[in-house]
């Protein structure tokens, strides 16, 4: 594998992380903002 495809690779695998966590955060933040939300 070159560099490219491993630094392209690192790149996808940490912008789902963030993806997710972000989801995660938000996911929490807005049951104790609205905790009778119906999602």
């Amino acid at each position: 594998m070159t560099p490219i495809v491993l630094t392209i690779a690192a790149s996808v695998v940490a912008g789902v992380i963030v993806a997710y966590t972000v989801t995660a955060i938000t996911d929490r933040v807005l049951d104790r903002m609205y905790p009778r939300s119906t999602r």
